[in-house]
């Protein structure tokens, strides 16, 4: 059998174990099967004979294994239109998952997320290349970073069909990302806008805190560091070190991860963040404390899905630092910090673009020439 002929059967098989068995009249039970010879003799008493010899061929030599025959029986891996129940088991999904769409489809994509149209379930893809395979059957692809650990953690069902489609009911716009021209995954507004994610971090100490006042007042959406309101609020509660615990970190990792989710509604196309699940992951480093599940899962996230831009601007130290409640650490030991910020960004294949000492209309004004370059 000639492959176009594969193609044909394929295509037939999908027709009509997913969409219109009655088109010839065969009825598919409450799983989705339907007995071989039933099938066979239905082909081709509505002028499409099929061998078995083909049809197995079809389905094996399927690449997405989008059809399982079993004890005589054949059925559709998935993508019914039809009512059927697949009796699949919930599954725990990855980190990540993606889906393969067009441009044109962006539009309600960003207003309402992934829904199953015509389907009972919307389809997603183990890894990106599949995806954009999907995309590219309707034009040219784009491809969508589901954040599929945030959907199972605020109680999202993900199945997972025989031949590794994972299924899910709806995508909520909020747990979605696109990749960029930029080499970043950006989310959009609430107005559609694609909004980019710069991180701002340094020394201790360094003046990284009025930068960011300063862009603020400038009108860019600054997204406010975790660290220093977990040690603040540990210090209320009785905690003079909170640092010195390993739950300090987890705690700041949670903090985090809640704030960068909660920014995808703020206005701005443009977003800098106070820091980073990388400048926690430093930190862990420097204390000597254990990276925690959280903040491991939360660096294999943003690593995944790409969630900031590979430019890290870094707030080089100006020579002194000045001790607070939140910040007791020596000019000398904030050296060592430093550099240890440095080698982790290094590490994970950031980009640290310097910000010198001097006057801060000068440091800001570096930060914003840098912005308006990667918008």
């Amino acid at each position: 059998m000639d492959e176009q002929r594969v193609v044909r059967v394929s295509k037939y098989l999908a027709k009509h174990l997913r969409h219109q068995p009655d088109r010839i009249g065969i009825t598919l039970d409450p799983y989705g099967w339907v007995e071989v010879d039933v099938l066979l003799a239905a082909a081709a008493a509505h002028g499409f004979p099929i061998s078995r010899a083909e049809l197995e061929r079809a389905v094996a030599d399927n690449d997405k294994r989008r059809y399982a025959i079993e004890g005589g029986r054949i059925r559709a891996s998935q993508g019914h239109s039809v009512s059927v129940d697949l009796d699949l088991p919930v599954v725990e999904p990855p980190t990540v998952l993606f889906h393969g769409t067009v441009a044109r489809s962006m539009a309600s994509i960003t207003a309402e997320g992934l829904r199953p149209m015509n389907r009972h379930h919307v389809h997603l893809s183990p890894d990106r290349e599949t995806a954009a395979r999907v995309g590219a059957r309707r034009g040219t692809p784009v491809v969508l970073v589901v954040d599929a650990e945030g959907m199972r953690a605020s109680g999202h069902v993900f199945w997972r069909s025989a031949n590794g489609v994972w299924l899910v009911d709806h995508v909520p716009p909020a747990f979605l990302r696109v990749t960029g021209d930029a080499g970043g995954v950006h989310v959009r507004d609430p107005r559609g806008r694609l909004m980019k994610r710069h991180i701002l971090t340094g020394t201790p100490g360094a003046g990284k805190t009025a930068i960011l006042r300063w862009l603020e007042c400038d009108g860019y959406t600054v997204v406010e560091e975790a660290a220093t309101d977990v040690i603040a609020l540990r210090q209320a509660q009785g905690e003079p070190q909170p640092w010195t615990k390993p739950s300090f970190v987890e705690a700041i990792s949670t903090l985090q991860r809640r704030r960068q989710e909660q920014a995808a509604a703020l206005p701005g196309e443009v977003q800098v963040y106070d820091r980073s699940p990388v400048c926690t992951y430093a930190l862990a480093t420097y204390l000597g404390h254990p990276v925690s599940p959280a903040l491991s899962r939360e660096l294999e996230r943003i690593q995944a899905q790409q969630i900031y831009a590979k430019k890290v601007f870094f707030v080089r130290n100006l020579g002194f630092v000045t001790p607070t409640d939140a910040r007791s650490i020596t000019f000398e030991e904030s050296l060592r910090f430093e550099q240890v910020h440095l080698d982790t960004y290094v590490s994970l294949g950031y980009e640290c673009v310097p910000i010198a000492p001097g006057p801060l209309p000068d440091r800001v004004a570096a930060v914003k020439k840098q912005l308006e370059a990667a918008s």
